[in-house]
């Protein structure tokens, strides 16, 4: 028994040194996979080290970005040029139109307006006031030939009639409240007065309005005319039937009405000679064609070779 025991753990030992031999590999693959991995950790420290001063500089121009939508956001909210803030009529700056900067005009001095002297507006360019005109022009229309006359208000869903009518209104209200009716106003070297410039205003509002009434009367008109047609096509329809079922017989009495009795086409007997002639080509061709596919599908048919044969085939007759 003694010997027996010596020798299972003989085995014993044995076992455990050949796994300690076969696990040797392993743990130097492990060795191998963590020294290998060490300079991939360092790649991603460095490209994270290197990414954090661009999500800085992209924060910083979020930060510096901030008061230009913050601007944008107040003009589009803001009434029209013209408005009084602070005792000062506002008036876009033609130098700067995309940073919405404004030119304050104070209406407590001179009734004496007149644009910036480094606004560079050439014929056929807008100036710095709705209303005022370039040099040469009529005081209450734009230089003529530039093109630009006439805005696409229809087109343009950020400038259409409605904000157009609410502009032309302030600014009206504006001129009335704060400009004299005999003030001079001066714009390039070319003087106009309120009025001049509240009827132009005002000659639109009034166009304006009656566009409206005129499209809501279409608009009835339309809607009358849809109901007026359900009740006139039945009432059509009705008529139409009693006509024919009263003088189906009569053409001339039906042509009052302004309909046709219909009329059925007789054939005549070459008509008739005809069609017969083609039934018997269509029907002798359909034949010979049932004829040859028969005899193709005849043909076609054998019998398959019995096993162990000689592999030849006999044809079977229909």
């Amino acid at each position: 028994m003694s010997g027996v025991k010596s020798l299972l753990e003989s085995s014993r030992k044995a076992m455990n040194r050949f796994k300690t031999v076969l696990d040797a590999p392993r743990k130097v693959m492990n060795a191998l996979r963590s020294l290998l991995g060490a300079p991939r950790r360092v790649m991603n420290a460095l490209r994270s080290l290197l990414d954090a001063p661009r999500k800085v500089m992209n924060a910083f121009r979020s930060l510096l970005d901030a008061p230009r939508r913050v601007m944008n956001a107040l003009e589009r909210v803001l009434p029209a040029p013209g408005r009084l803030l602070n005792g000062a009529a506002q008036v876009p700056d033609a130098r700067e139109p995309g940073l919405g900067t404004y030119i304050h005009l104070p209406i407590d001095g001179p009734r004496t307006i007149s644009a910036s002297p480094t606004a560079k507006a050439g014929p056929g360019r807008s100036s710095p006031l709705r209303g005022a005109v370039e040099p040469g022009a009529s005081p209450d229309l734009p230089a003529p030939g530039s093109g630009k006359e006439v805005r696409k208000v229809m087109n343009d869903k950020s400038n259409n009639r409605v904000n157009r009518v609410t502009e032309y209104r302030a600014m009206i209200a504006g001129m009335q409240a704060n400009v004299g009716v005999s003030t001079a106003i001066v714009v390039k070297g070319v003087s106009t007065t309120q009025p001049a410039i509240v009827g132009a205003l005002q000659g639109y509002v009034d166009a304006d309005a009656k566009v409206a009434a005129a499209e809501a009367a279409r608009t009835e008109a339309i809607a009358a005319l849809h109901a007026a047609d359900v009740t006139a096509h039945a009432a059509y329809v009705q008529g139409k039937e009693y006509a024919f079922q009263m003088f189906g017989d009569k053409p001339t009495t039906l042509g009052a009405f302004g309909l046709q009795a219909t009329v059925r086409k007789v054939p005549t007997a070459a008509t008739k000679a005809a069609a017969n002639a083609k039934r018997a080509v269509t029907r002798a061709a359909k034949a010979a064609a049932k004829a040859e596919a028969a005899k193709a599908a005849a043909a076609s048919v054998t019998q398959a070779p019995a096993p162990g044969g000689s592999g030849s085939s006999t044809t079977l007759k229909s």
